[in-house]
């Protein structure tokens, strides 16, 4: 997938990364098709849980 170059990203990271908006990413975390956690206020994905994120979304855009 990615080339990742951080260990986590933040919401500010994801949104050009995946060229989506942020009402978009929001949705897809509430519905659990990105998978995030929280330290502090702050919410981060993983460099795996962007890779399943993308790998799930291309598979929906297949069907």
């Amino acid at each position: 997938m990615f080339q990742h170059t951080k260990p986590r990203y933040s919401i500010n990271d994801l949104l050009p990364l995946l060229s989506i908006g942020r009402a978009r990413l929001y949705a897809d975390i509430n519905q659990g098709k990105l998978k995030t956690y929280k330290i502090g206020k702050r919410r981060f994905a993983s460099p795996e849980a962007l890779d399943s994120y993308v790998q799930k979304t291309e598979q929906e855009a297949q069907q």
